[in-house]
């Protein structure tokens, strides 16, 4: 079996299994809670930078380019003898 089938295989298998949709017990969050708790200080930093790293990657793109905006108006073609203005 190539490899190339085996991934597709395995694509397949997740993408169609059935969902364990079991509700997070209580003391799960509880011991998640106590691992995390000496660590708060270095997630905060972590959750604020993200947050502020995604704002900026989306704000980036939005704001205005400066360099495209002329800086006084487009000079108007001047009229040729046949035209009608």
């Amino acid at each position: 079996m190539s490899m190339e089938t085996t991934a597709w295989t395995q694509l397949y298998s997740v993408l169609h299994a059935e969902q364990d949709r079991r509700p997070l017990a209580r003391a799960t969050v509880r011991r998640v809670a106590a691992f995390a708790r000496p660590h708060r200080v270095p997630i905060g930093w972590f959750v604020v930078l993200s947050v502020a790293t995604a704002l900026l990657a989306v704000a980036t793109p939005s704001s205005p380019d400066r360099s495209s905006t002329p800086s006084s108006p487009a000079p108007t073609p001047p009229s040729s003898p046949g035209s009608r203005c």
